[in-house]
């Protein structure tokens, strides 16, 4: 039953959706990024034996790196309305993602499946961006995160797989934006896809040479989406909702200063 379980949930971050896509009704993806200049995540495995226990997964600087760093991702907001998804389309910006694992490696169903996968990702702005009128500079978060059990899987032998975690039973992930708001219930998931995983030996993900529950280190070229129920909402007002609060503010005052009692002389 464990083992059903386990290849389930990494066959829904293989196929490319988020673990809470497949479980929740009405989610909305409301972002995506894809990378810039080739490779631009490695899975680093931290046992000799290659059973992947004690091991890290993390965003890098440039293609072939093995070291830990920022990454250039083409950002896009979606499903958030004309001005929010006009505004941030295909905007280049830097991703830092740090996460890792003291799990041993496990496999079911020709999977090489890495559980409980815990750490943070942010996404920047590269270059100010205005929406409705607001500018925010440049450094701003586009997105971030912070999130534990997440699975990280792919076919034995193969240079493909994914990534996933949601805030359900078997995980926590939780949002934040300088330019969205998240309901405090909401229910949210992310979901990593990768094409072309390459590791030094060239022979996929795992190897059978460690036997069937390995998952090799490897870099790849990765892709990504975040989605919430409910949608989150823009945190800048349209035009018109500035002008409805300017004026609610502006007819309070007006009725506090009338409460206002005459300093008597």
């Amino acid at each position: 039953m464990m083992g059903t379980k386990i290849a389930a949930t990494a066959v829904a971050a293989l196929i490319g959706m988020g673990i809470a896509q497949s479980a929740n009704a009405g989610v909305t993806t409301f972002a995506t990024f894809s990378a810039l200049g080739g490779d631009n995540f490695h899975f680093q495995n931290g046992n000799s034996q290659n059973t992947s226990s004690d091991s890290s997964f993390f965003s890098i600087p440039t293609s072939g790196s093995t070291t830990a760093g920022t990454a250039e991702v083409d950002f896009s907001f979606i499903n958030m309305g004309a001005a929010v998804d006009g505004a941030v389309q295909n905007v280049v910006a830097d991703l830092t993602w740090t996460s890792s694992s003291t799990s041993a490696a496990q496999s079911a169903a020709g999977l090489a499946i890495q559980q409980g996968i815990g750490g943070q990702f942010l996404i920047t702005s590269t270059a100010p961006i205005t929406v409705n009128g607001m500018t925010f500079a440049a450094g701003s978060v586009l997105l971030s995160g912070t999130f534990s059990g997440g699975i990280l899987s792919g076919p034995q032998g193969s240079t493909s797989g994914g990534f996933g975690v949601s805030n359900g039973s078997d995980g926590t992930l939780t949002f934040t934006s300088d330019f969205l708001k998240f309901a405090p219930t909401a229910s949210v998931g992310s979901s990593l896809n990768f094409t072309s995983g390459t590791t030094a030996s060239g022979q996929g993900l795992s190897s059978q040479a460690f036997g069937t529950d390995a998952l090799k280190s490897f870099s790849m070229d990765a892709g990504g989406s975040f989605s919430s129920a409910p949608a989150p909402i823009a945190g800048v007002p349209e035009p018109a909702s500035w002008a409805m609060i300017i004026l609610g503010m502006g007819m309070m005052g007006g009725v506090l200063r009338r409460r206002v009692a005459p300093t008597a002389i």
